[in-house]
């Protein structure tokens, strides 16, 4: 059981939205202010926030704000409840206000329930906490949808070798995609960042390691597992900026299941580093 705790005024959307989730199993307590919520926190173990932007009594910036320093409410997601019915548009105005993802409330009741639970259940990627800002340093390098470069490929091919995979990626993560700057082994040049395992990657800092892609919650209905590329194990190491955004991954695929040595960990996010730098030195011609 998790506990999702609304923050919006009472509205039907809302209402359908609790009990729905109460009826799955899960502990949903509302409040329609965000004084109430504070009050309250010494009594919660929030594992994802709802918010509403319903100024004066709740302030969805601001709430992002103090849940990024609340030790009750730090590693709580927080989700927009919006008025945007297209999700790209729900994500810039939730990546606005600091919050990780965006539900709609004028969707069908379980249209919205299917999508918090995917957000409860790590199957849809989320925003990194700071998604404006990232999205602006990586527009800043003016490198999406440039043509590809031999450097970039040897550090792909040198990656792939390392690691012995017939897949290997530098990708970039924009508001609705993953693009890649270069690929080895894949066909494609993008696919959706709903879909993305780099999208995942980019939330933190750490290396993401997914050895079994089919016994992994998050990713086993992905339509890259079920379909092709067929994916069963990846691994990205995020490629951070000097400000600690991450613009997206260099990452190595397997259409089997597996796990890279520590070394081979150590040799691609070193990899990772030579990535950045030369998107860096791109940048500055």
């Amino acid at each position: 059981m998790s506990q999702v705790v609304i923050i919006a005024p009472t509205s039907t959307a809302v209402s359908n939205l609790q009990a729905r989730l109460l009826n799955a199993g899960h502990d949903v307590p509302h409040f329609e202010k965000t004084a109430a919520l504070l009050v309250a926190l010494p009594k919660l173990q929030p594992d994802l926030l709802i918010v509403a932007d319903a100024k004066p009594l709740i302030d969805a910036a601001d709430l992002c704000l103090k849940a990024q320093t609340n030790p009750a409410l730090r590693h709580a997601p927080r989700i927009l409840l919006c008025d945007f019915i297209n999700p790209p548009q729900g994500y810039a105005m939730a990546s606005a206000v600091g919050s990780q993802g965006a539900i709609c409330h004028r969707w069908e009741p379980a249209l919205m329930v299917a999508w918090v639970l995917k957000f409860l259940a790590q199957t849809t990627p989320l925003l990194p906490p700071k998604e404006s800002q990232r999205m602006r340093e990586l527009k800043s390098l003016k490198v999406l949808d440039t043509p590809a470069e031999s450097l970039f490929d040897d550090v792909t091919q040198v990656a792939a070798s390392l690691c012995q995979t017939p897949i290997a990626l530098i990708s970039l993560i924009d508001e609705e995609r993953q693009w890649f700057k270069s690929r080895l082994g894949l066909d494609v040049q993008q696919t959706s960042r709903e879909d993305a395992f780099c999208a995942h990657a980019i939330y933190g800092p750490e290396f993401l390691e997914v050895k079994d892609a089919t016994r992994d919650g998050r990713f086993s209905q992905n339509p890259l597992v079920t379909g092709e590329p067929q994916i069963r194990f990846y691994a990205g190491a995020p490629l951070m900026s000097r400000d600690q955004y991450a613009y997206g991954t260099l990452c190595v695929i397997d259409r089997v299941p597996r796990k890279l040595t520590s070394d081979q960990i150590k040799a691609l996010t070193a990899l990772s580093r030579l990535a950045c730098h030369l998107i860096d030195c791109q940048k500055r011609k």
